[in-house]
């Protein structure tokens, strides 16, 4: 009987370390796989950050060739804009004060 008792008590002890081993290789397993996981996650941010800096640069170069175009043709719809005034700020002066008149 104490033979008996004896095993059952061994065959306890090896599950229970079979167990322990088991626990072990799954904290190992989970912490390898989030150590993957930040380390995946650092390699995409590095390549994103890597993307949006050639990007903004690509797109503050063409700003800056399209900027002087743009000036320009600003300049003329002001120069434009302001010879109508000049040439017609009377008349509509006029016109808005009759409007006005007659109301």
């Amino acid at each position: 009987m104490e033979d008996i008792i004896k095993h059952i008590l061994d065959i306890d002890r090896q599950a229970r370390e079979t167990e322990r081993g088991n626990d072990n290789i799954q904290k190992k397993a989970e912490d390898e796989t989030a150590e993957k996981i930040r380390l995946l996650r650092e390699r995409y941010k590095k390549t994103a950050d890597e993307k949006i800096a050639v990007l903004l640069k690509s797109e503050r170069e063409s700003a800056e060739t399209k900027l002087p175009e743009k000036s320009e043709k600003n300049r003329k719809l002001t120069d434009e804009m302001n010879r109508k005034y000049e040439g017609n700020a009377e008349f509509w002066a006029e016109q808005i004060f009759k409007k006005t008149i007659e109301s």
